[in-house]
């Protein structure tokens, strides 16, 4: 896949409110991923752990807790294409919003 972060739509942290009270967030797009189509699979087969087990999510807090930043991460599948019908919703990217704060 292909990831790209993203911050208030500059893709950087917000350095003041990093400094003010060292917390901050930002979101990760992973678009292209491998297995989207197999976690979408057993995530709608109400098997949400191992559909989160086949998502880079968990690889964001482990990155994050080697340089000393707590991380609590969360993803979401997005699409960039509309679609009225819920049956045709085709998820092509992964978004993953990570909530960081110094420890």
């Amino acid at each position: 896949g292909v990831a790209a972060i993203g911050e208030k739509g500059v893709g950087v942290l917000d350095a003041v409110e990093w400094d003010a009270d060292a917390r901050g967030s930002l979101t990760v797009y992973v678009y292209d991923l491998a297995v989207m189509d197999a976690a979408q699979a057993l995530a709608g087969e109400s098997f949400q752990d191992l559909s989160e087990m086949l998502l880079p999510t968990s690889v964001l807090p482990a990155f994050f807790a080697r340089f000393g930043v707590k991380c609590d991460a969360e993803s979401y599948y997005l699409s960039s294409v509309y679609t009225r019908n819920p049956a045709d919703y085709r998820p092509d990217c992964v978004a993953i919003q990570c909530n960081l704060e110094v420890i």
